[in-house]
């Protein structure tokens, strides 16, 4: 519900956005020599614009979802259906696993960040796999620690340098159990979402139950082959930040 009233907002902002540009760009014209009911018309102009904009991307959306019912978004106005809700979805004390090489999604998209929020205030826990191989990867662990610092405890990450050398795709989701209680496993496709400046990849895919499992057993695998990197929150005994060297090293 959370989850869903963040999207209703985002769209909303949206909406505003169109129809004060609108507003904004006919009263400037007119304001001078325009009569009440100019204005009014022009007002109700913006308003029916921004109603057939928000028509037009829910019908968008629902279609594409419909059709592609395997195609999800990370992205507040992308095609498909929400990523964000799924994973919202994951049970407490459950693990949402992540296989990234630079952690942008959860360093860097709204979306992304309000939904992990949400997610380990209600219990559920992160793993994370990145690699320390490139400093970009290093500023966003940085970024992530200090983003959940408050809820430190539940969330990890290990280095997995040797998964990122033959990768054929960007970022793995994982959810160990979701709302229903089923194993979920999204794959990221390797395409630019031009619209959305925010997130330059936005499109993932659910993978099929045989290969879910799969990813699932490798990731455990990783896993028990090393522990997770020191997290400068954990263990601190202040909320409030710590010491943020050597996050990789």
């Amino acid at each position: 519900m959370k989850q869903g009233l963040a999207e209703i907002s985002n769209k909303a902002g949206s909406a505003l956005l169109v129809l004060g540009l609108c507003a904004s760009v006919f009263l400037a014209q007119t304001l001078l020599k325009a009569s009440g009911i100019e204005i009014a018309i022009g007002s109700a102009i913006a308003c029916l614009v921004s109603l057939a904009f928000l028509v037009a991307d829910y019908l968008l959306n629902n279609r594409v979802a419909k059709r592609f019912p395997w195609l999800f978004s990370v992205s507040d106005n992308g095609a498909g259906n929400s990523l964000a809700s799924v994973e919202s979805g994951a049970q407490p004390g459950s693990t949402v696993y992540l296989v990234t090489p630079d952690m942008h999604n959860d360093a860097w998209n709204n979306s992304t960040i309000q939904c992990v929020t949400y997610n380990l205030d209600r219990g559920v826990n992160y793993a994370y796999l990145t690699r320390d191989s490139d400093p970009t990867s290093k500023k966003n662990v940085d970024i992530v620690h200090q983003t959940f610092k408050k809820r430190a405890q539940a969330l990890s990450v290990y280095v997995a340098n040797e998964m990122f050398s033959s990768l054929p795709t960007y970022n793995i989701l994982v959810i160990e159990r979701d709302a229903l209680g089923q194993l979920r496993v999204f794959v990221e496709l390797p395409v630019t979402e031009s619209l959305n400046t925010g997130c330059p990849r936005a499109y993932w895919v659910e993978a099929e139950p045989r290969f879910a499992d799969r990813w699932h057993e490798k990731i455990l695998a990783v896993l028990k082959t090393r522990g997770p990197e020191d997290n400068p929150y954990v263990g601190s005994g202040d909320s409030s930040g710590g010491p943020r060297d050597n996050l990789l090293n």
